[in-house]
This record gives structure tokens, sequence and C-alpha cells, in this order.
């Protein structure tokens, strides 16, 4: 037997606090527009990330990427691009320069992996 197994996910409960305790490595703002459909919320948030320092708090604003908290959880990791995600049409962008920005943002120093399955 052979193959690629998926034995790493991330669910994220609170996104405020998930994104600001988040590493990053490059300065924007993106507006997120997060479905959670298990639990039946729903939150748009102001990611502002200056000298590696986040914040996010609730907004108005429109969004610009909309996704469900599950894509969130895979873009948090690091281990896929926001642009593979809006190819793939899990995310929405509001315009294409949305998701270079996003690339940016989420990227990370390292991929994840799973040393163990749990």
């Amino acid at each position: 037997m052979g193959g690629e197994t998926d034995w790493l996910w991330v669910r994220l409960l609170d996104v405020p606090r998930a994104l600001v305790t988040r590493g990053w490595f490059a300065d924007g703002e993106l507006v997120l527009d997060v479905d959670d459909p298990a639990l039946g919320e729903h939150g748009r948030y102001l990611l502002t990330v200056r000298d590696r320092e986040a914040s996010c708090v609730p907004t108005d604003r429109e969004p610009d990427l909309s996704l469900d908290v599950s894509d969130l959880g895979s873009l948090y990791l690091g281990g896929t691009a926001p642009s593979t995600l809006v190819r793939a049409g899990r995310v929405r962008a509001r315009h294409p320069e949305v998701a270079a920005l996003a690339d940016t943002l989420f990227r990370a120093d390292r991929s994840p992996h799973c040393l163990h399955w749990f």
C-alpha cells in the first residue's frame, strides 16, 4: 500500500486570537469573511500585519477573501497558498491582486509536517 495520507489538520475556534498569535513575515491588510457551518458562526475580520505583529478585529468592510473555516485552517498552517484555493474554487477573492497579497501574508518559513498520526 502506498501513496500520500493527510494526517495534519487544524480547526480555528477563535479566529481573531489564532491570527494574532500566528507568525507573520510580511506587512499587509486583508478583510476575511469566515463561515463556520459546523458551529453556525460567521464573522468578518480585518487582519492587519505591521512589523511582524498582527491585529484582527471584527469589521463591516467588504471582504477581500471569503472562505470556510476549514480552508482558513489550511492557510493558517502555511502549507497551502491562498491562490491555490482561489483557483480550486474553495476561496472567493474580491479581485485577482488579493490572492497574491494573501499568498505573501500567509506564507510560512517551513511547510507543516506531522511526525505522528493521532
